[in-house]
């Protein structure tokens, strides 16, 4: 009989590994499928144990029928565990791709809104500049100057958001240490 028991927990093993490897070959494809496939691969091992036991041996007593079902459970069980936990990693290495993805779209909108939002900031004062310039040129400012105060005003808050996004982008290259 301990031969048999033995015979019948060594299928359900071997059954299980390969089931559980094929179940996490499936996994890292599709979770949905691997998630379906592991209640079955945990049935199917337990069968397997029970049906060779029951080959090998005419079960007498309902003894030793429970003693063979509770092994082989305990076997299936532990294989379920197994594909369990290595569902659970793969359904975490997932996770934590979509996140990274995720986080790389939301720096890229803070980069195109950075980018707005520096386009227009430049634009503006040097429209002022180009005007108060015309101005000047045309002979038409009231008080030249004011003029020339505001254009020189203008011109250096422009050089310092320049100066600024190239302190950032050479942050973002790694030239510059915070």
């Amino acid at each position: 009989m301990t031969t048999n028991l033995l015979l019948s927990v060594a299928a359900t093993l071997v059954v299980g590994v390969l089931l559980a490897l094929i179940t996490l070959r499936v996994a890292r494809h599709s979770i949905l499928w691997a998630s379906l496939l592991s209640p079955v691969s945990v049935v199917v091992a337990m069968a397997s144990g029970l049906l060779l036991g029951a080959k090998l041996m005419v079960i007498e007593g309902v003894g030793q029928y429970l003693l063979i079902l509770l092994a082989t459970a305990l076997v299936a069980l532990v294989i379920g565990g197994f594909v369990s936990v290595g569902s659970n990693r793969l359904i975490a290495e997932k996770n934590a791709e979509l996140e990274r993805v995720r986080r790389l779209r939301e720096v890229d909108e803070g980069r195109r809104e950075l980018l707005t939002w520096m386009s227009h900031d430049i634009r503006t004062p040097l429209a002022g500049i180009r005007a108060m310039a015309e101005a000047l040129e045309d002979g038409i400012a009231a008080d030249p100057r004011r003029y020339y105060q505001a254009i020189v005003s203008e011109a250096e808050r422009t050089t310092e958001m320049v100066s600024d996004l190239m302190s950032l982008a050479r942050l973002q290259s790694g030239a510059m240490a915070v």
